[in-house]
């Protein structure tokens, strides 16, 4: 159960995993902190009540008892103004919180206050006061918006379950950081340490997790993929050139990384199987994953070489890897399933293909002016969704429905949802400031907007 995040630390182990011990000192700061963590009922801009880089705090709204480096929660924090509790709507990654707290001091704020950001001292994500607006999902007011640090928005990943929704973003001059939204307003999670980079290839890099569980984000160097709970990051293993990883259950997960396919039991990475068996015509020797979709019985591999050459690949549970006949050889770039014999791929030139258990078919074209292709597909009890660089669409059984199109300088960069009703997206505004922003949207059923 996870209640709070560690930010960054030197690694005590040599092999990425990210911890100090609570109250002491340095940048990351308490256990139980966090860069931008959340420190003492009467904390300001940028510290706790005991000040300094990781100084503990007494328990603010919302917050964990330990502060960390960065902005501060004022008193007037949870739902409707109401000071949190220390389980409360405030800090870190939380599933006990209690959205409603003790008495308002001012009756003028909701969540995180407005001097204290996640460790930059400018306006946090958090929520406003209840003036009779319309909240944008669930409790929350104010819409996920990230500036971007840099020249490059290199990873912008969204994934989400019953306890709300996490963003993963990075830029190529801030640490890749996880932003979470449990229905009250956005807050920082968690931050690497300053200088922490990607995998070379920024597509190999995203965030997945387990239900009511550890978040899983892969593509973080040195260790590709971690665990975060509330003890901070944890190094899980593997290689760095972690393409998807697919979350099963509780003990059951996978992930793919050039022609080998890993699975976790819930303590260990092993390999499964043998390796992708690579076509002829492949002008390597190694077949090159991009995407992953699995069950308890089925895995589903994408491929897409450098010369936007694919394949698809289908997997028993038991390893054993069949390369998929009936499609063309171009590069596929997104995978998802709701059983063995209704299966999903989508490729480079923007085509969505689908398998009934013996074929595959062409069932869908997309117009994509970023030229990225399908991105992402992500479904819910049989409805399915995708997005490309510019288009967030529908499959409703028999025809695409469009929801969304972008134009000028926006552009979709993940897709992850809990229902048909309640589906995320993320995307990079270019039109925002001098770098632009990360930004995120939700599907309602009807309508697409900002939260």
């Amino acid at each position: 159960m996870l209640a709070g995040a560690v930010s960054d630390g030197a690694p005590t182990d040599g092999a990425g995993t990210d911890a100090r011990a609570a109250g002491g000192a340095g940048l990351g700061g308490a256990m139980m902190g966090g860069q931008g963590g959340w420190g003492a009922a009467t904390g300001g801009a940028g510290g706790t009540a005991t000040g300094g880089n990781g100084g503990a705090g007494a328990a603010g709204a919302g917050s964990v008892p330990t502060g960390g480096q960065g902005g501060g929660v004022a008193a007037a924090g949870g739902k409707g103004g109401k000071v949190g509790s220390s389980a409360g709507s405030g800090g870190g990654i939380v599933v006990t919180g209690g959205k409603d707290g003790g008495a308002d001091t001012d009756g003028a704020d909701r969540g995180v206050d407005a001097a204290g950001d996640a460790g930059d001292g400018a306006t946090d994500v958090g929520s406003t006061d209840g003036t009779g607006a319309t909240p944008l999902w669930r409790d929350s007011y104010q819409p996920y918006s990230q500036k971007i640090g840099g020249t490059y928005p290199l990873v912008a990943s969204v994934w989400s379950d019953d306890r709300g929704v996490y963003v993963m973003a990075y830029d190529d001059a801030s640490p890749p950081g996880i932003w979470a939204n449990l229905g009250t307003g956005w807050q920082t999670t968690y931050t690497w340490r300053q200088g922490t980079d990607v995998a070379s290839d920024p597509d190999r890099a995203g965030l997945k997790g387990f239900v009511d569980g550890a978040l899983v984000p892969f593509g973080v160097l040195p260790c590709s993929i971690q665990l975060v709970d509330s003890q901070g990051a944890h190094c899980s293993g593997a290689n760095e050139s972690i393409s998807d990883v697919a979350t099963v259950g509780p003990n059951l997960a996978y992930a793919v990384y050039w022609d080998r396919i890993l699975r976790f039991d819930g303590s260990m990475w092993t390999q499964l199987g043998d390796p992708l068996p690579s076509p002829d015509v492949l002008t390597i020797g190694r077949v090159r994953s991009r995407a992953l979709w699995a069950d308890a019985s089925t895995i589903v591999i994408a491929t897409m070489e450098m010369q936007n050459e694919g394949y698809v690949y289908l997997i028993s549970s038991e390893g054993t890897p069949a390369l998929q006949t009936g499609l063309p050889v171009v590069g596929f770039t997104a995978a998802w399933g709701f059983g063995s014999k209704d299966i999903w791929v989508g490729s480079s030139d923007s085509r969505l293909y689908h398998y009934d258990g013996t074929d595959w078919s062409l069932k869908a074209s997309f117009s994509d002016d970023g030229g990225w292709g399908i991105i992402k597909l992500w479904g819910s009890a049989g409805s399915l969704f995708v997005v490309t660089g510019t288009e967030f669409a529908q499959w409703d059984g028999t025809q695409v429905n469009t929801l969304e199109s972008l134009s000028g300088s926006l552009y979709y960069k993940d897709l992850w949802g809990n229902s048909a009703k309640e589906v995320f997206v993320t995307l990079v505004n270019y039109e925002e400031g001098e770098h632009g922003t990360f930004e995120a949207r939700w599907f309602n059923g009807s309508v697409v907007s900002q939260f």
